[in-house]
């Protein structure tokens, strides 16, 4: 029996952590947080900080020494690849390199690295100071987003104009990053879209493509909030072909011959272009629920056969069906109350995949800021896109009017 070596042990592990098992495959999680909901499902766990290659590696150092050899090293929607990377490396075991993970944990450095190799990215630049975010936007025109260089889940992301009160702007995105320092980057307006692929060999296998929902960012302006994706893509084949030679060219700049890669990227003037390239796999159950679903692809399966260094089977290699399948998120709007229900049940609907609401007693006094605001989701099924996204919508919307009733 191989062991396998989850970093993380949040709720989006708990697919991964399934599907290994059902491969007949010893499953270790690491977590700092010793109620992780995943560690139940474990066949082993150990206490340790997911961020901390240290920490992490001292800790299978011991699991190895005195319980089994460790085979492979994986994280399930868990953005740690220098965890994973040095993790790798100590052990001898697939996955990508520590240049290559500091290069994908650093926006500015990823964006470096992409335009030195040709690689389209937005206009960017490093903002160190307040007068730096004046004096770059002095010269610019439009909308702009500034954010951290090494912060998650959007926080500290927002949308600046020359005409912002760029002091509040410097100080609010600049108290999310450890290292202090920020990018900005040009607005770019176009389609946004969400790949998933595998890099085996050097070679890029696209398994996943979605559109992604940014209707409502005037709505929540400053920040940038995201509200779902739906699939199949509206972008022509032709389009989708050319955006996943785009991220691929990039993930291989950053380095990458062996993993998965997700790509955060816009469709802008008939090119493509990388916002974001992340060696992982995603998160928002994108990975788990909603590409398998609608493209029948096994990712999860796929994903923990690379990192054990186990031959891929040939069903993973290609999209074959697209079914139509969307998610949408609750928000707490501004002067809305929620109630703390820790009964709470999502109204019942044949086109539901998965649902996840989650109040922990918060309100909403103050507009969203991240996607860590976000008090919940539905993923739904349909006959076609537009019906999927219709029977999301209309769960949402229940389930507010039904929280209002409360």
């Amino acid at each position: 029996m191989k062991c396998l070596w989850v970093v993380g042990g949040g709720i989006e592990s708990i697919p991964g952590i399934l599907t290994a098992q059902r491969l007949g495959i010893f499953v270790v999680v690491s977590d700092l947080n010793p109620s992780a909901p995943a560690k139940e499902l474990a066949n082993f766990s150990v206490v340790a900080d997911t961020y901390s290659p240290i920490d992490t590696i001292e800790a299978a150092l011991d699991f190895s020494s005195s319980t089994r050899k460790i085979d492979g090293v994986i994280a399930f929607a868990a953005d740690v690849p220098q965890t994973l990377a040095a993790f790798s490396a100590k052990f001898g075991l697939v996955g990508q390199s520590e240049q290559t993970a500091l290069l994908t944990s650093n926006k500015l450095l990823m964006k470096r690295a992409l335009r030195s190799a040709g690689i389209n990215v937005p206009w960017f630049h490093s903002i160190d100071s307040h007068n730096d975010l004046t004096e770059a936007l002095e010269r610019r025109q439009g909308k702009h987003i500034l954010k951290p260089v090494d912060s998650r889940g959007s926080r500290g992301v927002i949308q600046v104009l020359p005409k912002s009160n760029l002091k509040a702007a410097f100080d609010y995105s600049i108290s999310f990053s450890p290292s202090r320092k920020l990018i900005l980057e040009e607005f770019l307006t176009g389609p946004q879209v969400s790949t998933e692929s595998v890099m085996h060999s050097g070679v890029g296998w696209n398994l996943g493509f979605a559109d992604r929902n940014y209707s409502e960012l005037e709505r929540w302006y400053p920040s940038v909030i995201e509200d779902g994706g739906s699939q199949p893509s509206t972008l022509s084949r032709k389009i989708q072909k050319s955006i996943f030679e785009e991220v691929t060219a990039g993930a291989h700049a950053l380095g990458l011959e062996e993993g998965t890669y997700k790509g955060d990227m816009v469709w802008h003037n008939g090119q493509p272009y990388v916002i974001e390239i992340a060696t992982r796999l995603s998160g928002g159950w994108f990975s788990s629920i909603q590409i398998p679903y609608s493209t029948s692809v096994p990712l999860l399966e796929i994903a923990i056969r690379q990192a054990l260094n186990e031959e891929i089977p040939d069903f993973g290699r290609k999209i074959k069906k697209r079914k139509a399948v969307a998610i949408r998120y609750l928000f707490s709007d501004v002067g809305e109350i929620l109630q703390n229900s820790s009964d709470f049940v999502t109204p019942k609907s044949r086109f539901l995949i998965k649902s996840e609401i989650s109040f922990q007693g918060k309100s909403s006094g103050e507009p969203l800021k991240s996607h860590v605001d976000r008090l919940g989701f539905v993923i739904t099924r349909g006959f076609s896109r537009k019906h999927a996204i219709r029977q999301a919508e209309q769960l949402i919307r229940q389930i507010k009017s039904q929280l209002a009733s409360e």
